[in-house]
Formats: C-alpha cells, sequence, structure tokens
C-alpha cells in the first residue's frame, strides 16, 4: 500500500500523521487529493500545518532533552568532523 492508498483511505489523519514524519510530500498529496474530493482543501492545508508543527516540537524536544547525550556521540563527532564544525 503506497502513500497516495493511505491517504485515500485515512485522509486528513493520514496528512496530519505523514506531514509529522516526512513533510512536503505528504502537504502535496494532500492537495491533489482534496482536489479530487476526499477531503475539503482548507482542512487539508490545518492537518498539514498541524502535522509539521507537531514534528518541528517533537524534534525540538529531542534536541532540548538528550541534545548533549547526542553531541557525545560517535555518529556526531564523526559528521561535525567532516563537515569541519568540531
Amino acid at each position: 500500500m503506497g502513500l497516495e492508498q493511505l491517504v485515500m483511505r485515512y485522509g486528513l489523519a493520514a496528512v496530519l500523521l505523514g506531514a509529522t514524519v516526512e513533510g512536503d510530500f505528504t502537504l502535496i498529496l494532500g492537495g491533489v487529493v482534496s482536489h479530487l474530493g476526499y477531503f475539503s482543501f482548507p482542512l487539508a492545508v490545518a492537518a498539514g500545518a498541524l502535522g509539521s508543527f507537531l514534528g518541528d516540537l517533537g524534534w525540538y524536544a529531542v534536541g532540548r532533552i538528550r541534545g548533549a547525550r547526542l553531541r557525545v556521540g560517535w555518529l556526531y563527532r564523526h559528521v561535525a568532523r567532516r563537515l569541519g564544525t568540531a
């Protein structure tokens, strides 16, 4: 089952969850599916905006709570060294 079928089957809940996890493609797909008449466009925009906000809020919380622990990990040090920000 592809993303398109999920949005058509679960509607605005799939747009909200997809915007939280993935983002841009889900918002475009939500607009296309709303144009096809599955749900209204303003509700698709609202669900996408709320999902994007919740996703950003979640990543902020991860950085705020676990940021110091993540910065001492191997992956962060490896990437920072390659980018020259260490």
